[in-house]
């Protein structure tokens, strides 16, 4: 029988450990894969935009917070690609674009975040959190070969296409089944190929493209369509189409 004072210390000592637990939990569910230098280390300050602010619409303004919480709300929403603070007014602004990606205007006293993980992904490449990906929508047309040289141009390769958030990204992306000028844009060729196994595509690693990927009726046994489009108007579902073809876009993406 324990002693009821000695029964108040260990409830009241196990209260605060469960505590104590969740909100690490809480933490580590907010930070994700954070680096050694903690919050300081996944958001890197641009000098270049001190004392400026983005110049239109945000994603949410938040007062009353402190620098690094500001930096822990933007890690815990997925949209959130930069944010500015301004430790006067403790105004916290989030943007689901990046910093290079900005048009600014002056506003003393603010701090402009970008995310560091994000560094390499700069135009015309685009990096989407949610997803881990860095992807450029091509501004020209090729076929196979031609989307090879012009990706690996630009430090990157045919973009694989093997998560749903993945698929998601593409399909968020504005105007996705439109060019430049206006002009429809039915698909746009990807990462994927059966070359050696007809019907058994396979992503540039040597992984299966999930079955589910694919839209009905596909991939069809045709010798001639070995590639893989990803298609504007079948929510990203993918067909099997010719590599040859040079009438079509196509998506990059880095590394």
């Amino acid at each position: 029988m324990v002693p009821r004072h000695l029964d108040h210390v260990i409830q009241k000592t196990m209260t605060r450990a469960v505590l104590i637990f969740f909100s690490l939990e809480f933490i580590k569910v907010v930070l994700g894969a954070v680096p050694p230098g903690g919050i300081e280390g996944l958001w890197i300050t641009d000098l270049n935009l001190k004392d400026k602010v983005k110049d239109d619409a945000y994603l949410w303004m938040r007062t009353a917070v402190s620098r690094v919480q500001c930096a822990l709300e933007c890690t815990a929403d997925a949209r959130c690609m930069s944010h500015f603070y301004k430790e006067s007014s403790t105004t916290c602004i989030a943007q689901d674009v990046q910093l290079d990606s900005i048009d600014v205007r002056n506003s003393s006293g603010f701090l402009a975040y970008g995310l560091q993980t994000a560094a390499s992904c700069v135009a015309p490449f685009q990096y989407n959190r949610a997803a881990n990906l860095c992807f450029w929508i091509s501004d020209v047309k090729g076929n196979l070969t031609t989307a090879q040289q012009v990706c690996g141009s630009h430090g990157g390769s045919l973009a694989t296409i093997d998560t749903v958030a993945k698929r998601d990204a593409l399909l968020a992306y504005p105007n996705l089944n439109k060019d430049g000028s206006g002009n429809f844009v039915a698909s746009y060729l990807i990462d994927g190929s059966d070359e050696m196994n007809e019907t058994d595509f396979r992503y540039k690693d040597g992984s299966v493209v999930p079955s589910g990927f694919w839209m009905a009726g596909f991939p069809q046994n045709n010798s001639a369509e070995n590639c893989i489009h990803f298609p504007t108007w079948s929510n990203g579902l993918f067909m099997n189409y010719e590599c040859g073809n040079s009438n079509y876009y196509f998506i990059c993406q880095k590394p």
